[in-house]
């Protein structure tokens, strides 16, 4: 038999043993208690809820008793369950899983939340856990980003101007509305293809190759501007367009983009080739006159002189 001494000894051990794991739990607590975002852990294939931090009480609004046992997909909106249905059983199947959805906390209101999960087995038993975190703010922000951008194509889809968006080797990504019914084609036959191989430019084989060195020296920061001619398909005439291409630059100034601008000066150009004609037509008129005028001096010199002639004879 153990005499006390030995008994003492082994009560004490077994009392380092209890606080170890004792501080080992409490340490395991905090650890989960202070990660950024709730955590959980669920049975498997019960999907019932075992173990949670306390964030995920205070996002929620539950109490301790509460949370207790609840199914995994009890805190998501209806339209999700079936996809947290499924990214659990990827979980079980692959090891890992991660999903996008929202959870409804005791008071109603919604919550966006990035949601992982993790398969462990402990003695037969199969769980999962993970954690969740809250992207009210990512989702606001990318909320106000789709806002913006739907804004800017709005902007860009309805202006007068003829407007493309360019990538550095020349490829037309995008152009806007008032480009393709100016020009009566359609998008697909002019995006992802060399600009200057397009058809606006098809009647001139120099026009085509001044837009290709344009779009080099662009791709090197430069911008260029002139004037281009255009048949468009629409009435088959002949258009004047006063033409740029610019270079779009990131923070480092480097050129990520290039836009293509155009604006219809057909009108414009129309009446000064008329004023130029008229111009031309007065230059004549006055040459002539002036012209008239001399053959008048002459004519009247000539005159004179034979006056004076025929008073000396």
């Amino acid at each position: 038999m153990k005499d006390t001494q030995d008994i003492n000894a082994d009560i004490s051990n077994s009392e380092k043993i209890i606080e170890k794991f004792r501080q080992e739990k409490e340490f395991s607590k905090l650890i989960i208690d202070s990660l950024p975002g709730i955590f959980y852990l669920y049975s498997y294939p019960e999907n019932r809820l075992i173990l949670w931090n306390k964030q995920h009480e205070t996002l929620l609004g539950y109490s301790a008793k509460e949370m207790k046992g609840r199914h995994a997909t009890n805190w998501h909106l209806p339209e999700y369950k079936d996809a947290v249905s499924k990214a659990i059983d990827t979980v079980m199947e692959k090891g890992f899983f991660s999903i996008e959805s929202t959870l409804v906390a005791k008071d109603g209101h919604q919550i966006p939340v990035f949601l992982t999960g993790t398969k462990f087995e402990i003695e037969d038993h199969l769980y999962f856990m993970g954690i969740g975190i809250d992207i009210t703010n990512l989702k606001q922000t990318e909320d106000k980003l789709i806002a913006s951008e739907r804004k800017m194509h709005a902007i860009f889809d309805q202006t007068y101007e003829l407007i493309g968006l360019m990538s550095l080797d020349g490829n037309l990504i995008e152009v806007n509305r008032a480009a393709l019914q100016f020009s009566g084609i359609e998008a697909e036959s002019v995006l992802d293809k060399p600009f200057w191989e397009g058809p606006w430019w098809a009647h001139s084989v120099e026009l085509q190759e001044k837009i290709r060195e344009s779009v080099e020296k662009v791709a090197k920061g430069e911008f260029v501007r002139f004037e281009a001619t255009h048949i468009a398909k629409k009435d088959g005439l002949l258009h004047y367009i006063d033409f740029s291409l610019k270079p779009v630059k990131d923070e480092t100034d480097k050129v990520v983009l290039m836009v293509p601008e155009g604006r219809d000066i057909t009108e414009q150009k129309q009446i000064e080739i008329k004023l130029n004609e008229k111009l031309d037509e007065l230059e004549k008129l006055n040459k002539y006159m002036v012209d008239r005028e001399l053959k008048m001096v002459e004519l009247k010199n000539e005159i004179e002189s034979l006056k004076m002639q025929l008073k000396n004879q």
